[in-house]
């Protein structure tokens, strides 16, 4: 009876271990989307340096309560609730060298782009 009762605690764990593992992975697809975006964004915009980027280096933060005071888009005005603590800063590239890397804010539930935050 012991030995069946083991058995089934321990399928109980790997079945708990392997849907945990998932979340994990499906967490990252969705984090590669605004990461993918945020890549299009940078290719598609003026900035100067960005044929210098080193796209492989991500750093991925949540925006803090006034980031939106931050935010700049060329297209529109970026307005308080257009950002909330959800949402994605995403910096990619080395921010230890020069001007060599962008910082991209996303929206959490489209992973779309909302704007980027200026280098100084």
């Amino acid at each position: 009876m012991k030995r069946y009762f083991i058995i089934l605690i321990m399928i109980y764990m790997i079945v708990t271990l392997s849907s945990c593992n998932s979340k994990v992975k499906s967490l990252f697809g969705e984090q590669q989307k605004a990461i993918d975006n945020s890549i299009e964004y940078i290719k598609n915009s003026s900035f100067r340096f960005k044929e210098n980027i080193n796209y492989d280096i991500v750093k991925i933060e949540l925006a803090k309560e006034n980031t939106w005071e931050m935010v700049r888009h060329p297209d529109y005005n970026i307005n308080k609730n257009m950002v909330d603590t959800t949402d994605l800063i995403i910096t990619i590239g080395d921010m230890n060298s020069f001007h060599n890397y962008a910082i991209i804010v996303c929206d959490s539930t489209t992973y779309k782009v909302i704007g980027n935050i200026p280098i100084e």
